[in-house]
């Protein structure tokens, strides 16, 4: 997958952009893989994915409101900090202003989405199987 321009696939899933003072067209993901960031949040950052679209379900949400504002923030922080391309929050759960504070300030896109994790995960963009796919398999002799 050479990338998608941002712009296209918040238009395209209906996501609301909550950092409107970041140019989402020069924004392209690279990759159709996206991340749950369940383990990140309490974190552990080893091999994580930073590459990927960044999606906070109904679980992450209800994690990091239930801890305290310092710790949340912290937690957030060090996770938006990561260079991720961008992070979606489902089911219309609004983040706090600190978020999208951080998220300004380290240049991530926040966006809104009014579905689950789980049937954005399905709309999500695949990539299409190139030539190689379509040839035969080898036979074995």
């Amino acid at each position: 997958m050479k990338g998608v321009q941002l712009t296209k696939l918040v238009q395209e899933l209906g996501l609301h952009n909550l950092t409107p003072e970041i140019d989402l067209s020069e924004i392209v993901i690279k990759t159709a893989e996206i991340n749950r960031p369940a383990l990140q949040l309490t974190g552990y950052l080893e091999h994580f994915a930073n590459e990927r679209v960044q999606i906070i379900g109904y679980v992450e949400y209800t994690y990091l409101m239930q801890l305290s504002d310092e710790e949340r923030t912290f937690k957030y922080e060090r996770f938006i900090s990561s260079k991720i391309p961008c992070l979606v929050f489902c089911r219309n759960q609004t983040p706090e202003p600190e978020v999208t504070e951080l998220c300004s300030h380290y240049g991530v896109p926040c966006l809104l989405s009014a579905g689950s994790a789980g049937a954005l995960a399905i709309l999500w963009p695949q990539p299409s199987p190139g030539p190689h796919h379509s040839e035969p398999p080898p036979t074995h002799e």
